[in-house]
């Protein structure tokens, strides 16, 4: 068995280097990341009513925090509001 020598990071410790070279603090990165119920509020429905409209598109939500890009589709899926539309 081959076994590499390469030392192993963790996603935490990369995380600020990502943000400082975006010019983000990881406070702000940390802040738009939402957990499924902090999801589900902000567009008031039950988190459990979110995961079956995304069971009926066939959208599959990884684990973890939910990405602005997958906030972004879930809204589009829930709400029916294209992504590059303005709400008023």
């Amino acid at each position: 068995m081959n076994v590499s020598n390469k030392k192993r990071t963790n996603r935490s410790q990369t995380a600020p280097s990502v943000a400082q070279n975006r010019g983000t603090t990881l406070t702000e990165v940390l802040d738009r990341l939402k957990t499924r119920e902090q999801f589900a509020a902000e567009l008031n429905i039950c988190s459990k009513t979110m995961k079956k409209y995304l069971q009926k598109a066939a959208f599959k939500l990884p684990k973890g925090l939910i990405k602005v890009h997958d906030q972004e589709r879930i809204r589009q899926i829930v709400l029916g509001i294209p992504i590059n539309s303005k709400q008023f």
